[in-house]
This record gives structure tokens, sequence and C-alpha cells, in this order.
């Protein structure tokens, strides 16, 4: 189902209101209380209250938008951050066919940089922002093999990055389409756009997958994000850090994973890990974001 607007959303209000209360919606699948995550997805009472207030009485329709809440409301049909220093888009069309429920498409967008840049801000402008369900963004010449770099979903508007792009780098996306009951039947292309935004003074972190269930960090390190991308897709899955004195620290869980809903955490505030640490994973695998932490001679 689409919730882009008042008539795509107004026949699902019953529904809506009884995963709001079951806790079903808005996905997020960490669970509470273990990390704390950058755009985490939740509803506040008040947020609850109003919802559900709607629904009970009657579902009336709000005034339209002005175009100063329609773009904070992140459904206009421009950028959301600052004009992006490079877009990028595909230079054939994407087809979704007639008897596609849900598709996987790769798209590997060479970005033409003359030389190294760091790359601080990416956001996604969909072309089908009903079908559009996730973007993969890795650097390399293939989704298979590229070194991720951040997840879009609809709604998130950009997302804050700080990795360094060499010269002529090419950025692998994998897109999912999934359709909705009123879009079964029919054939849709679509050119969605990249926009990149480039040197926000950020400290540039560095990648690396943990292919394994452990990993000792032999440096002082500041983890910054996580993205599971584990072999076994579905199940629950745990990541925890032990440091060298044996204390150990839970940083996620999920009960019900879903490749699906796969994305990047980012952690709310670095996590401080001396050298010697190690990261446990209950299902390999994950990439890792993290700043090396250079000791000055005092310490």
């Amino acid at each position: 189902m689409s919730l882009l607007d008042y008539q795509s959303a107004v026949p699902w209000a019953n529904a809506i209101k009884m995963q709001i209360l079951g806790a079903q919606m808005p996905p997020w699948l960490p669970a509470d209380g273990i990390g704390s995550f950058r755009h985490a997805r939740s509803l506040s009472p008040e947020e609850i209250d109003l919802i559900i207030d709607w629904v009970v009485g009657l579902t009336p329709e709000g005034a339209p938008l002005t175009a100063a809440e329609l773009k904070a409301s992140k459904l206009s049909e421009g950028w959301q951050m600052e004009e992006p220093d490079l877009v990028l888009a595909p230079a054939d069309a994407i087809v979704i066919g007639e008897d596609d429920y849900e598709l996987t498409e790769c798209l590997v967008l060479p970005t033409g940089l003359d030389g190294p840049r760091t790359l601080s801000e990416l956001e996604v402008k969909p072309g089908l922002p009903t079908l559009l369900r996730r973007a993969t963004i890795g650097l390399g010449d293939s989704c298979a093999s590229a070194s991720f770099l951040a997840t879009w979903l609809p709604g998130q508007g950009s997302v804050a990055l700080a990795h360094v792009l060499p010269k002529g780098a090419d950025l692998a996306v994998e897109i999912l389409y999934v359709k909705g009951w009123e879009d079964e039947g029919k054939r849709f292309t679509d050119r969605s756009e990249i926009g990149l935004r480039f040197d926000g003074g950020v400290t540039p972190v560095q990648s690396m997958r943990v292919s394994s269930s452990t990993h000792i960090f032999d440096e002082d390190i500041e983890l910054v994000a996580l993205f599971p991308d584990p072999i076994d897709v579905n199940g629950s899955l745990r990541v925890e850090v032990v440091t060298p004195d044996d204390v150990v620290d839970l940083i996620l869980a999920i009960e019900d994973y879903r490749a699906q809903w796969r994305e990047k955490y980012v952690l709310t505030d670095p996590l401080r890990l001396p050298s010697g640490s190690e990261l446990r994973l209950s299902q390999p695998a994950a990439w890792i974001e993290f700043i090396p932490v250079h000791r000055s001679s005092a310490e």
C-alpha cells in the first residue's frame, strides 16, 4: 500500500491503527533498550494518540500542505538536502514488468571524479516513490563485491556519510522495488537519481567486512556503524563487543531479522574500543565502520 496521500491511506485506517497498537509499525527491527541509533523509527505516545483519534473520529481529511510543510515532510519532489554537487542516474530506465511483484536491480554508476573526494552526504530521489523500497549503495563495479557505503529507505531524507571516494570511483547501487496490490499487473519504468555532496568537514571513516563470527581489533578504534549482512538471512541476530578486561556490551539485538528490511545502523555516539577488543556476531557477516584512534604520547 502507499501512504503518500490521504486517498491512498484512508482505506487502510483500521489496519494502520492495529499495526501501531501492536507495535508492528513503524518497521524497526532492533530490540528496544539495546543500543542507540540514528534514524530509529518510533512514534511518541502523543503521535500514537493522534493517529488513533483520527481513525476512531471517522478519518477527516486535513488541509493541504503548504510548500514549506511539504518540503519538511520529505514528500516533495525536490532534494531534501542542499543542492547536490553531483547527480547520478542510470543511462537506461529500469523496467518493472507486469508480472514482477518484487524486483531487485543492480546499477553501476560512474562518478567520473577527477581525484579523491570525501563523500559527506547522499540522497536518493525516487522516480517511483510508491514502489522503491530500499537502495543499498557500495563502492565498486559490482553489487556482489562492492564495499558497503549506505542504505537509503523511503522517508529517510539524506544520509550523512564520511567516506573517501577515489578518482574515477564507481558506485554499485542495489535497488529493491515492491508493488502494492493496486500496482499488480502494471508495467513501470524508473530512472531514480542519486545526489552526492562532498567535503563536509567530516573525519573519514574506514569500512571493513567481518565474515566470521568473531573479530579482534589490533588498534584503538571508535565504532561508528554496523550493517548486518548475515549468510542466514532470517532469524535472530546479536552483535556484542568484549573489551580486554572482559566487559561485555550487547550493542545490537534483532529477534526477527528480515533481509527485506536490512539497513545500516549508525550509533548515536561512537563506541570507543581499546586494542584487543573482540566483536562477536551471532550470525556472520557484517560491515562495520570505524575511526582509528591514535593515542597521544601522554596516554
